[in-house]
């Protein structure tokens, strides 16, 4: 009898690690909230591009594209950056792009009970308490959920947070601090969806709110840098007539170069004062963020 209460303690034990065990940004990980703040009106895109590692960490590498114009007119506005993340016993990190330094915030804590809370960069007026949690189905699966009340600075707001989809009410989780303290605030879940979980959320990827008069851009395969390794200079070829951000980054995540094309398929740009190593180069053409490796010799 001993034994059948053993083993039957050890099963209901083993079944609550493994549903516990947390999907975090997996193979087409893709975010999308709507900016509405005042008069300008848009969208935030985040994407899982790669696996990377930063300060020692394996992490997966996530690329924010905000994208929006004021309504009183002017022109629209695009901002993008790179943001680094990883899960450990049910724990999801981001790495503070603010404080740097090897700094992993707490960005969701499935171990938290309810009256509990974590706090976010040791700060005692970014923490997020646990009200209530649970499960539900989402897209045909059962997942586990947080109800939560953010606490930042004077502001509180209640969300949900499920496993695999993440904040999916009015916080957005991947700036918390406000570290693009000169863009709009962004707000409101729109969806979210993977390559193996079908979109949830609002079905316009864009969230209603697409700026006008952007056309397509290019694919990754037709826009080519060469020569890479390159040593004084870099020609891109087949670029979008419309206006393209081209911004290269170090190892560090810092940017090291920035440069605007506008009405041009082809382009030269200068790296000879680019120190020995390896590079990312993004290209914003107006709708969507192209990223290739740049090697400097």
């Amino acid at each position: 009898m001993k034994k059948i209460i053993f083993s039957l303690i050890v099963f209901i034990s083993f079944t609550q690690f493994s549903y516990s065990q947390i999907v975090w940004s997996p193979a087409g990980a893709t975010w999308h909230y709507v900016i509405n703040w005042f008069a300008d009106q848009g969208y935030a895109e985040i994407k899982y591009v790669s696996d990377t590692v930063v300060v020692g960490i394996p992490c997966k590498k996530l690329i924010e594209h905000q994208r929006y114009r004021s309504v009183t007119g002017g022109p629209e506005i695009n901002n993008f950056r790179n943001l680094f993340t990883y899960d450990s016993s049910n724990i999801v990190f981001i790495y503070n792009l603010v404080q740097g330094s090897n700094n992993w915030d707490t960005l969701i804590n499935f171990n938290i009970v309810p009256g509990g809370f974590w706090y976010f960069s040791n700060s005692d007026t970014v923490r997020t308490e646990v009200l209530d949690t649970g499960s539900g189905f989402v897209n045909g699966l059962n997942l586990e959920w947080i109800y939560v009340k953010n606490h930042q600075g004077g502001f509180t707001t209640f969300d949900t947070i499920y496993n695999r989809v993440g904040y999916a009410n009015t916080f957005y989780p991947f700036d918390p601090l406000g570290s693009l303290s000169s863009d709009p605030l962004v707000y409101g879940f729109c969806n979210y969806y993977d390559s193996t979980f079908a979109i949830y959320g609002n079905p316009d990827s864009t969230c209603t709110i697409l700026p006008n008069g952007i056309s397509n851009p290019k694919t990754v395969s037709e826009i080519s840098i060469y020569p890479n390794p390159a040593t004084n200079e870099i020609k891109i070829s087949n670029l979008s007539q419309l206006e393209n951000q081209i911004k290269i980054f170090n190892l560090l995540c810092q940017q090291v170069k920035s440069i605007e094309v506008n009405n041009e398929q082809n382009t030269t740009i200068n790296i000879s004062d680019l120190s020995f190593g390896i590079y990312e180069l993004t290209i914003f053409d107006g709708e969507k963020i192209i990223c290739k490796k740049l090697m400097k010799e």
